[in-house]
Protein backbone atom coordinates (compact mmCIF):
# COMPACT_ATOMS: atom_id res chain seq x y z
CA UNK A 1 0.00 0.00 0.00
CA UNK A 2 2.96 2.42 1.07
CA UNK A 3 4.52 1.61 -2.28
CA UNK A 4 1.29 2.37 -4.09
CA UNK A 5 0.95 6.07 -2.49
CA UNK A 6 4.63 6.36 -3.33
CA UNK A 7 4.27 5.70 -6.93
CA UNK A 8 1.42 8.12 -6.81
CA UNK A 9 3.28 11.07 -5.78
CA UNK A 10 6.31 10.47 -7.95
CA UNK A 11 4.04 10.39 -10.89
CA UNK A 12 2.48 13.50 -9.46
CA UNK A 13 5.56 15.09 -9.01
CA UNK A 14 6.78 14.40 -12.08
CA UNK A 15 3.75 15.65 -14.00
CA UNK A 16 4.14 19.41 -11.95
CA UNK A 17 7.88 19.14 -12.84
CA UNK A 18 6.96 18.82 -16.37
CA UNK A 19 4.36 22.03 -16.76
CA UNK A 20 6.52 24.30 -14.29
CA UNK A 21 9.67 23.73 -16.53
CA UNK A 22 7.99 24.25 -20.01
CA UNK A 23 8.70 19.90 -20.38
CA UNK A 24 7.05 16.94 -21.85
CA UNK A 25 7.08 13.33 -21.12
CA UNK A 26 8.71 11.82 -24.58
CA UNK A 27 9.97 7.75 -25.36
CA UNK A 28 12.98 7.74 -25.55
CA UNK A 29 14.51 4.80 -27.83
CA UNK A 30 18.24 4.12 -26.72
CA UNK A 31 20.71 6.37 -26.24
CA UNK A 32 24.75 6.52 -26.45
CA UNK A 33 27.99 8.16 -25.34
CA UNK A 34 28.15 11.33 -27.95
CA UNK A 35 31.02 10.14 -30.01
CA UNK A 36 30.97 10.94 -34.90
CA UNK A 37 30.55 6.24 -34.59
CA UNK A 38 27.86 6.50 -32.41
CA UNK A 39 25.64 9.61 -34.01
CA UNK A 40 26.38 7.81 -37.47
CA UNK A 41 24.87 4.36 -36.06
CA UNK A 42 22.19 6.10 -34.85
CA UNK A 43 21.50 8.35 -37.74
CA UNK A 44 21.59 5.84 -40.50
CA UNK A 45 18.89 3.53 -38.59
CA UNK A 46 15.26 3.98 -39.49
CA UNK A 47 13.34 5.05 -37.09
CA UNK A 48 9.92 6.67 -36.94
CA UNK A 49 9.23 9.68 -38.46
CA UNK A 50 7.73 11.31 -35.27
CA UNK A 51 11.47 10.93 -33.72
CA UNK A 52 13.96 12.88 -33.19
CA UNK A 53 18.10 12.56 -33.13
CA UNK A 54 19.15 14.92 -29.81
CA UNK A 55 22.87 15.51 -28.48
CA UNK A 56 22.21 16.58 -24.99
CA UNK A 57 25.80 17.16 -22.90
CA UNK A 58 28.11 13.76 -24.00
CA UNK A 59 25.10 11.39 -24.85
CA UNK A 60 23.14 11.32 -27.98
CA UNK A 61 19.25 9.84 -28.26
CA UNK A 62 16.77 9.00 -30.10
CA UNK A 63 13.52 10.67 -28.62
CA UNK A 64 9.81 10.24 -30.01
CA UNK A 65 6.85 12.75 -29.39
CA UNK A 66 6.08 15.22 -26.56
CA UNK A 67 3.24 14.37 -24.96
CA UNK A 68 1.26 16.87 -22.10
CA UNK A 69 -0.28 14.01 -20.53
CA UNK A 70 1.31 10.93 -18.79
CA UNK A 71 -0.96 8.66 -19.86
CA UNK A 72 -0.71 9.50 -23.19
CA UNK A 73 3.13 8.78 -23.21
CA UNK A 74 2.32 5.23 -21.26
CA UNK A 75 -0.38 4.57 -24.30
CA UNK A 76 2.43 5.31 -26.73
CA UNK A 77 4.84 3.16 -25.25
CA UNK A 78 3.25 -0.05 -25.31
CA UNK A 79 3.43 0.46 -29.20
CA UNK A 80 7.04 1.35 -28.79
CA UNK A 81 7.82 -1.35 -27.37
CA UNK A 82 6.66 -4.03 -29.48
CA UNK A 83 9.95 -2.90 -31.67
CA UNK A 84 12.06 -0.95 -29.42
CA UNK A 85 12.64 -3.61 -26.15
CA UNK A 86 14.30 -1.19 -24.01
CA UNK A 87 12.28 2.07 -24.55
CA UNK A 88 11.01 4.06 -21.25
CA UNK A 89 9.37 7.21 -20.63
CA UNK A 90 11.46 10.31 -19.95
CA UNK A 91 10.93 14.02 -19.62
CA UNK A 92 12.69 16.56 -22.04
CA UNK A 93 12.54 20.22 -22.57
CA UNK A 94 9.65 20.84 -25.41
CA UNK A 95 11.99 23.18 -27.48
CA UNK A 96 14.47 20.23 -28.14
CA UNK A 97 11.48 19.09 -30.57
CA UNK A 98 10.58 22.74 -31.99
CA UNK A 99 12.64 23.56 -35.18
CA UNK A 100 14.24 27.20 -35.13
CA UNK A 101 13.01 29.11 -37.57
CA UNK A 102 14.98 30.10 -41.15
CA UNK A 103 16.30 33.83 -41.95
CA UNK A 104 15.30 34.57 -45.65
CA UNK A 105 18.56 33.64 -46.72
CA UNK A 106 18.48 30.63 -44.95
CA UNK A 107 15.38 29.53 -46.61
CA UNK A 108 16.34 30.32 -50.08
CA UNK A 109 20.11 28.43 -49.22
CA UNK A 110 17.85 25.44 -48.31
CA UNK A 111 15.42 25.92 -51.27
CA UNK A 112 18.42 26.11 -53.69
CA UNK A 113 19.99 22.91 -52.27
CA UNK A 114 16.90 21.09 -52.57
CA UNK A 115 16.23 22.48 -56.32
CA UNK A 116 20.10 20.96 -57.33
CA UNK A 117 19.31 17.66 -55.13
CA UNK A 118 16.27 17.32 -57.44
CA UNK A 119 17.96 17.88 -60.58
CA UNK A 120 20.87 15.33 -59.52
CA UNK A 121 18.52 12.83 -58.90
CA UNK A 122 17.00 13.19 -62.25
CA UNK A 123 19.96 13.01 -64.02
CA UNK A 124 20.81 9.51 -62.43
CA UNK A 125 17.42 8.16 -63.11
CA UNK A 126 17.84 9.31 -66.71
CA UNK A 127 21.22 7.76 -66.68
CA UNK A 128 19.41 4.54 -65.40
CA UNK A 129 21.94 4.49 -62.66
CA UNK A 130 19.06 3.18 -59.68
CA UNK A 131 22.00 2.78 -56.83
CA UNK A 132 23.20 6.65 -56.90
CA UNK A 133 19.30 7.76 -57.82
CA UNK A 134 18.66 6.04 -54.40
CA UNK A 135 21.59 7.31 -52.66
CA UNK A 136 20.89 11.25 -53.50
CA UNK A 137 17.09 10.49 -52.76
CA UNK A 138 17.78 8.94 -49.70
CA UNK A 139 19.50 12.32 -48.97
CA UNK A 140 16.67 14.27 -49.68
CA UNK A 141 14.51 12.09 -47.74
CA UNK A 142 17.12 12.65 -44.64
CA UNK A 143 16.68 16.20 -44.93
CA UNK A 144 13.08 16.06 -45.77
CA UNK A 145 11.36 12.76 -43.94
CA UNK A 146 8.09 14.50 -43.89
CA UNK A 147 7.94 15.73 -48.31
CA UNK A 148 5.41 14.24 -50.00
CA UNK A 149 7.83 14.19 -53.31
CA UNK A 150 10.83 12.41 -51.63
CA UNK A 151 8.95 9.84 -49.90
CA UNK A 152 7.54 9.20 -53.84
CA UNK A 153 10.92 8.73 -55.17
CA UNK A 154 12.06 6.88 -52.11
CA UNK A 155 8.80 4.70 -53.31
CA UNK A 156 9.56 4.15 -56.61
CA UNK A 157 13.51 3.56 -56.65
CA UNK A 158 13.11 1.02 -53.71
CA UNK A 159 10.47 -0.86 -55.66
CA UNK A 160 13.11 -0.82 -59.24
CA UNK A 161 16.30 -1.92 -56.90
CA UNK A 162 13.72 -4.60 -55.03
CA UNK A 163 13.67 -2.96 -51.32
CA UNK A 164 10.33 -4.17 -51.18
CA UNK A 165 9.78 -3.82 -47.20
CA UNK A 166 11.41 -0.01 -47.89
CA UNK A 167 9.59 0.63 -50.47
CA UNK A 168 5.82 -0.27 -48.74
CA UNK A 169 7.56 2.59 -45.64
CA UNK A 170 7.34 5.22 -48.08
CA UNK A 171 3.92 4.44 -50.17
CA UNK A 172 2.04 4.18 -46.76
CA UNK A 173 3.15 7.54 -45.69
CA UNK A 174 2.18 9.15 -48.90
CA UNK A 175 -1.34 7.15 -48.47
CA UNK A 176 -1.89 8.66 -44.53
CA UNK A 177 -0.56 12.27 -46.27
CA UNK A 178 -3.60 11.93 -49.51
CA UNK A 179 -6.21 9.42 -49.06
CA UNK A 180 -5.64 8.23 -52.11
CA UNK A 181 -8.03 4.96 -53.97
CA UNK A 182 -5.78 4.99 -56.60
CA UNK A 183 -2.73 4.77 -54.33
CA UNK A 184 -4.57 2.65 -51.66
CA UNK A 185 -4.58 0.14 -54.88
CA UNK A 186 -1.22 0.21 -55.99
CA UNK A 187 -0.07 -0.31 -52.47
CA UNK A 188 -1.97 -3.22 -51.83
CA UNK A 189 -1.06 -4.49 -55.49
CA UNK A 190 2.64 -4.42 -54.77
CA UNK A 191 2.65 -6.07 -51.49
CA UNK A 192 0.66 -8.96 -52.88
CA UNK A 193 3.34 -8.66 -55.59
CA UNK A 194 6.52 -8.23 -53.48
CA UNK A 195 5.14 -10.99 -50.55
CA UNK A 196 4.73 -7.76 -48.31
CA UNK A 197 1.62 -9.37 -46.87
CA UNK A 198 1.63 -7.86 -42.68
CA UNK A 199 2.85 -4.70 -44.60
CA UNK A 200 -0.52 -4.32 -46.50
CA UNK A 201 -3.08 -6.43 -43.89
CA UNK A 202 -4.35 -3.21 -42.41
CA UNK A 203 -5.43 -1.54 -45.58
CA UNK A 204 -6.59 -4.58 -46.91
CA UNK A 205 -8.81 -5.62 -43.90
CA UNK A 206 -10.24 -1.57 -43.65
CA UNK A 207 -10.94 -1.75 -47.58
CA UNK A 208 -13.07 -5.22 -46.70
CA UNK A 209 -14.90 -4.22 -44.17
CA UNK A 210 -15.75 -0.70 -45.59
CA UNK A 211 -16.69 -2.01 -48.98
CA UNK A 212 -17.07 -6.07 -48.84
CA UNK A 213 -17.25 -6.79 -53.19
CA UNK A 214 -16.01 -10.45 -53.32
CA UNK A 215 -12.49 -9.36 -54.28
CA UNK A 216 -11.91 -7.21 -51.39
CA UNK A 217 -13.13 -10.12 -49.31
CA UNK A 218 -10.96 -12.46 -51.11
CA UNK A 219 -7.78 -10.69 -50.72
CA UNK A 220 -8.67 -10.32 -46.75
CA UNK A 221 -9.03 -13.52 -46.44
CA UNK A 222 -5.94 -14.84 -48.57
CA UNK A 223 -3.77 -12.31 -46.26
CA UNK A 224 -4.84 -13.47 -43.21
CA UNK A 225 -4.23 -17.35 -44.60
CA UNK A 226 -0.46 -16.21 -45.75
CA UNK A 227 0.04 -14.89 -42.47
CA UNK A 228 -0.88 -18.09 -40.69
CA UNK A 229 -3.71 -15.92 -38.85
CA UNK A 230 -7.41 -17.37 -41.08
CA UNK A 231 -9.27 -17.17 -37.84
CA UNK A 232 -8.99 -13.90 -37.95
CA UNK A 233 -11.07 -13.60 -41.59
CA UNK A 234 -13.71 -15.70 -40.26
CA UNK A 235 -14.59 -13.17 -37.34
CA UNK A 236 -14.46 -10.17 -39.34
CA UNK A 237 -17.10 -12.13 -42.16
CA UNK A 238 -19.52 -13.48 -39.39
CA UNK A 239 -19.73 -9.85 -38.51
CA UNK A 240 -20.06 -8.74 -41.74
CA UNK A 241 -23.08 -11.53 -42.51
CA UNK A 242 -24.91 -10.47 -38.78
CA UNK A 243 -25.12 -6.87 -40.55
CA UNK A 244 -25.68 -7.64 -44.03
CA UNK A 245 -27.33 -11.36 -44.31
CA UNK A 246 -25.22 -11.99 -46.95
CA UNK A 247 -25.19 -15.86 -47.10
CA UNK A 248 -21.67 -15.79 -49.18
CA UNK A 249 -20.08 -14.54 -46.06
CA UNK A 250 -21.39 -17.24 -44.08
CA UNK A 251 -20.17 -19.98 -47.14
CA UNK A 252 -16.93 -18.40 -46.98
CA UNK A 253 -16.27 -18.94 -43.79
CA UNK A 254 -17.01 -22.51 -43.49
CA UNK A 255 -15.03 -22.74 -46.38
CA UNK A 256 -12.18 -21.76 -44.05
CA UNK A 257 -12.94 -23.38 -41.21
CA UNK A 258 -13.01 -26.34 -43.78
CA UNK A 259 -9.76 -25.95 -45.35
CA UNK A 260 -8.06 -25.82 -42.05
CA UNK A 261 -9.81 -28.79 -40.54
CA UNK A 262 -11.96 -27.45 -37.67
CA UNK A 263 -15.00 -29.32 -38.02
CA UNK A 264 -16.13 -28.31 -34.64
CA UNK A 265 -16.30 -24.67 -35.99
CA UNK A 266 -17.68 -25.84 -39.66
CA UNK A 267 -20.05 -27.68 -37.90
CA UNK A 268 -21.51 -24.43 -35.79
CA UNK A 269 -22.02 -22.63 -39.26
CA UNK A 270 -23.63 -25.74 -40.49
CA UNK A 271 -26.23 -25.97 -38.05
CA UNK A 272 -26.80 -22.13 -38.97
CA UNK A 273 -27.51 -22.99 -42.55
CA UNK A 274 -29.62 -25.91 -41.76
CA UNK A 275 -31.97 -23.84 -39.42
CA UNK A 276 -32.54 -21.07 -41.79
CA UNK A 277 -32.36 -23.21 -45.36
CA UNK A 278 -29.70 -21.02 -46.58
CA UNK A 279 -28.17 -23.97 -49.29
CA UNK A 280 -26.20 -22.40 -51.99
CA UNK A 281 -24.54 -24.73 -55.08
CA UNK A 282 -21.01 -23.95 -53.01
CA UNK A 283 -22.17 -24.27 -49.33
CA UNK A 284 -23.92 -27.61 -49.92
CA UNK A 285 -21.12 -28.77 -51.65
CA UNK A 286 -18.84 -27.46 -48.05
CA UNK A 287 -21.74 -29.04 -46.01
CA UNK A 288 -21.55 -32.54 -48.07
CA UNK A 289 -17.76 -32.97 -47.63
CA UNK A 290 -18.30 -32.36 -44.01
CA UNK A 291 -20.64 -34.69 -43.36
CA UNK A 292 -18.25 -37.40 -45.87
CA UNK A 293 -15.16 -36.76 -43.30
CA UNK A 294 -17.71 -37.91 -40.77
CA UNK A 295 -18.94 -40.83 -42.63
CA UNK A 296 -21.97 -40.29 -42.86
CA UNK A 297 -22.79 -40.64 -46.38
CA UNK A 298 -26.45 -40.32 -46.28
CA UNK A 299 -26.35 -36.70 -44.96
CA UNK A 300 -23.85 -36.02 -47.65
CA UNK A 301 -25.61 -37.25 -50.07
CA UNK A 302 -28.83 -35.15 -48.88
CA UNK A 303 -26.66 -31.65 -48.64
CA UNK A 304 -26.64 -32.25 -52.11
CA UNK A 305 -30.05 -32.48 -52.60
CA UNK A 306 -31.04 -29.32 -50.96
CA UNK A 307 -30.21 -27.26 -54.28
CA UNK A 308 -32.28 -27.59 -57.15
CA UNK A 309 -29.20 -29.15 -59.30
CA UNK A 310 -31.46 -28.58 -62.83
CA UNK A 311 -30.47 -24.35 -62.36
CA UNK A 312 -26.72 -24.78 -63.43
CA UNK A 313 -24.32 -27.10 -64.47
CA UNK A 314 -21.17 -27.73 -61.53
CA UNK A 315 -18.69 -31.06 -62.95
CA UNK A 316 -17.53 -31.38 -59.07
CA UNK A 317 -21.36 -31.12 -57.88
CA UNK A 318 -22.70 -33.26 -60.71
CA UNK A 319 -19.47 -35.59 -59.98
CA UNK A 320 -20.16 -35.91 -56.21
CA UNK A 321 -24.17 -36.71 -56.85
CA UNK A 322 -23.51 -39.25 -59.25
CA UNK A 323 -20.73 -40.93 -56.64
CA UNK A 324 -22.76 -40.58 -53.54
CA UNK A 325 -25.58 -42.31 -55.41
CA UNK A 326 -23.64 -45.12 -57.01
CA UNK A 327 -22.38 -45.63 -53.73
CA UNK A 328 -26.15 -45.57 -51.98
CA UNK A 329 -27.48 -47.87 -54.71
CA UNK A 330 -29.20 -44.83 -56.59
CA UNK A 331 -28.87 -46.20 -60.00
CA UNK A 332 -31.11 -44.80 -61.72
CA UNK A 333 -30.68 -41.06 -60.13
CA UNK A 334 -26.91 -41.85 -60.59
CA UNK A 335 -26.73 -42.74 -63.93
CA UNK A 336 -29.18 -39.65 -64.98
CA UNK A 337 -26.77 -37.54 -63.50
CA UNK A 338 -23.61 -39.18 -65.44
CA UNK A 339 -25.42 -39.06 -68.63
CA UNK A 340 -25.66 -35.13 -67.81
CA UNK A 341 -21.66 -35.02 -67.33
CA UNK A 342 -21.13 -37.07 -70.19
CA UNK A 343 -23.18 -34.38 -72.25
CA UNK A 344 -21.05 -31.60 -71.61
CA UNK A 345 -17.83 -33.36 -72.36
CA UNK A 346 -16.88 -33.99 -69.15
CA UNK A 347 -17.50 -37.73 -68.90
CA UNK A 348 -15.19 -40.17 -66.65
CA UNK A 349 -14.77 -43.55 -67.32
CA UNK A 350 -16.84 -44.17 -64.57
CA UNK A 351 -19.46 -42.23 -65.82
CA UNK A 352 -19.98 -44.21 -69.62
CA UNK A 353 -19.78 -47.43 -67.57
CA UNK A 354 -22.74 -46.42 -65.46
CA UNK A 355 -25.22 -45.42 -68.11
CA UNK A 356 -24.11 -48.75 -69.80
CA UNK A 357 -25.25 -50.52 -67.02
CA UNK A 358 -28.44 -49.19 -66.40
CA UNK A 359 -28.98 -48.60 -69.71
CA UNK A 360 -28.35 -52.13 -71.30
CA UNK A 361 -31.98 -53.54 -71.16
CA UNK A 362 -33.63 -50.97 -70.97
CA UNK A 363 -32.45 -48.13 -73.28
CA UNK A 364 -30.12 -50.65 -76.20
CA UNK A 365 -29.34 -47.83 -78.04
CA UNK A 366 -28.55 -45.56 -75.93
CA UNK A 367 -26.48 -48.40 -73.97
CA UNK A 368 -24.45 -49.12 -77.50
CA UNK A 369 -24.08 -45.31 -78.49
CA UNK A 370 -22.51 -44.85 -74.59
CA UNK A 371 -20.21 -48.32 -75.33
CA UNK A 372 -18.81 -47.03 -78.97
CA UNK A 373 -18.51 -43.77 -77.33
CA UNK A 374 -16.54 -45.05 -74.57
CA UNK A 375 -14.21 -47.23 -76.77
CA UNK A 376 -13.39 -44.15 -78.93
CA UNK A 377 -12.43 -42.31 -76.11
CA UNK A 378 -10.70 -44.39 -73.54
CA UNK A 379 -9.63 -47.43 -76.08
CA UNK A 380 -10.30 -49.99 -73.56
CA UNK A 381 -11.11 -53.66 -75.53
CA UNK A 382 -13.80 -54.18 -72.97
CA UNK A 383 -15.65 -51.06 -73.51
CA UNK A 384 -15.54 -52.81 -77.83
CA UNK A 385 -16.43 -56.23 -76.56
CA UNK A 386 -19.70 -54.67 -74.41
CA UNK A 387 -20.67 -53.13 -77.42
CA UNK A 388 -20.47 -55.93 -79.71
CA UNK A 389 -22.60 -57.88 -77.14
CA UNK A 390 -25.35 -55.84 -77.20
CA UNK A 391 -25.51 -54.99 -80.88
CA UNK A 392 -25.41 -58.85 -81.06
CA UNK A 393 -28.38 -59.47 -78.57
CA UNK A 394 -30.26 -56.05 -80.12
CA UNK A 395 -29.80 -57.68 -83.70
CA UNK A 396 -27.62 -54.69 -84.41
CA UNK A 397 -25.29 -56.19 -87.37
CA UNK A 398 -25.23 -53.49 -89.54
CA UNK A 399 -24.02 -51.20 -87.11
CA UNK A 400 -21.59 -53.42 -85.64
CA UNK A 401 -20.13 -53.91 -89.55
CA UNK A 402 -20.24 -50.34 -89.86
CA UNK A 403 -17.89 -50.10 -86.91
CA UNK A 404 -15.63 -52.94 -87.39
CA UNK A 405 -15.31 -51.38 -90.87
CA UNK A 406 -14.06 -48.55 -89.75
CA UNK A 407 -11.67 -50.13 -87.31
CA UNK A 408 -10.22 -51.89 -90.08
CA UNK A 409 -9.01 -49.41 -91.52
CA UNK A 410 -7.47 -47.22 -89.04
CA UNK A 411 -5.71 -50.15 -88.29
CA UNK A 412 -7.22 -50.13 -84.59
CA UNK A 413 -4.31 -52.38 -82.01
CA UNK A 414 -7.95 -53.77 -81.29
CA UNK A 415 -7.68 -55.54 -84.96
CA UNK A 416 -4.72 -58.20 -83.08
CA UNK A 417 -6.78 -59.13 -80.56
CA UNK A 418 -8.38 -62.73 -81.26
CA UNK A 419 -11.73 -62.19 -79.76
CA UNK A 420 -12.15 -60.01 -81.87
CA UNK A 421 -11.76 -61.67 -85.20
CA UNK A 422 -14.57 -64.05 -83.31
CA UNK A 423 -16.68 -61.69 -83.71
CA UNK A 424 -16.68 -60.35 -87.20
Amino acid sequence: MIMYKLLFIFILMTSLYAKEQKSCYTIQLTSAVNTTKNQTLLNDKDYPQECVSMNISNISTIRCGCYEDFQVAKEQLSQYKEKYKHAYIATSYKFRFESKPLNEQQKQRREEEDEELRLVLQSFLYANDLQNAYRTALIGYKKHPKSYYWNQKMAEISKWTGRGLEAMKYMKFMYQKKYDSKLAENIIDYGLSAYQYDSIKSLVVDKAKTNPTKKNIDRMVYIYAQIGKPEKATKILHKLYLQQHNIDYLTKELQIYMDVGDLKSANSIIKIIQKNNLYTYDNSKLISYYYYLKNDVPESYNALAKVDINKKYDKKFYESVTDLGWYLQKYKHASAISEIIIKNNDGRLVDYERVISTNKDTNASLALNMSLEAYKKFHHSYLYYGFAQNAIKHNKFDDLKLINTTLDKQNAPINKEANYWLIK
